[in-house]
């Protein structure tokens, strides 16, 4: 039985709503889940080691894929200036929406399409720089990104990709076996949960050169934050479902800011590499 008034689609995990974002039961979900990520400075720190890396001049022409809600997509914008250009490209019908919507008044060079990561609406040979950000986690064979990234690229364009690897989750417990149980099944919600440590081997044999393999640590602190961050509420009813409360609901407890000396902080960390076709 289901317990503390979880629905089905309140306990399915949030890999399941970004895979369908424009679905009702999601939709609120992953803005939320989006808008979140952006209050935490390591969040935005990591966001802007992202950008820097990638080398971006005036005039370039960049595709960010899986655009979400457009931050990066004008962030870049406002790096390649009015002579390049950025399209952000997204699945979601309903994100693209809401990304075109919040392009400042007067950027001309930022604009949002709705596609597939697998099949980019691009000329080959047409880009300066291409970016994907949590994306390849979510895709049934990242290895077709990478063969997209490739065939949209100029020769000598960059491409930056940053996935997480959800089995590098850290929580401050006590409780090591409840806290593995509920890291790895938070990891294993995605349909590639260990990907950031593969970025290198998928883009060498995609034919990118030059990679660089860099870090950064996502860090939340706080029941709120964390529990937004690893759905940790969300993915302990989904493992007790079936028997009611258990001990993953009582580990949960002892996360809650009431009942700690020190809030409750957790870490994941993402991989981001840089290449060159």
């Amino acid at each position: 039985m289901r317990h503390s008034g979880e629905t089905p689609a309140a306990c399915a995990p949030r890999a399941e709503a970004f895979r369908d974002a424009d679905d009702d039961r999601h939709f609120r979900d992953v803005v939320d889940a989006i808008e979140l990520q952006y209050t935490l400075p390591s969040f935005r720190a990591y966001k802007s080691a992202v950008l820097r890396q990638l080398d971006l001049r005036p005039g370039d022409a960049v595709v960010d894929v899986g655009s979400g809600l457009g931050h990066d997509a004008v962030a870049i914008g406002a790096l390649v200036g009015p002579t390049g250009t950025c399209v952000g490209v997204d699945l979601s019908v309903r994100l693209v929406e809401r990304a075109q919507a919040r392009v400042p008044a007067g950027v001309g060079n930022v604009s949002f399409t709705v596609g597939s990561a697998l099949d980019l609406p691009l000329a080959p040979a047409s880009l300066d720089a291409v970016k994907a950000d949590r994306l390849l986690m979510h895709l049934d064979d990242p290895r077709e990104l990478l063969a997209q990234a490739h065939h949209v690229l100029k020769p000598g364009g960059r491409v930056a990709i940053v996935e997480p690897d959800c089995a590098t989750v850290t929580i401050t417990s006590t409780d090591r076996a409840a806290t593995r149980r509920f890291t790895d099944a938070w990891c294993d919600s995605f349909r590639h949960g260990w990907i950031g440590r593969d970025l290198p081997a998928l883009a060498r044999r995609a034919g990118f050169a030059d990679l660089v393999l860099t870090g950064h640590l996502v860090t939340a602190q706080g029941f709120a934050e964390v529990d937004m961050l690893l759905e940790v509420s969300r993915t302990v009813a989904r493992i007790e479902a079936d028997n009611g409360p258990g001990p993953l609901t009582a580990w949960l407890a002892t996360l809650r800011d009431d009942v700690r000396d020190e809030p409750v902080r957790a870490t994941v960390t993402m991989f981001h590499l840089t290449a060159r076709r």
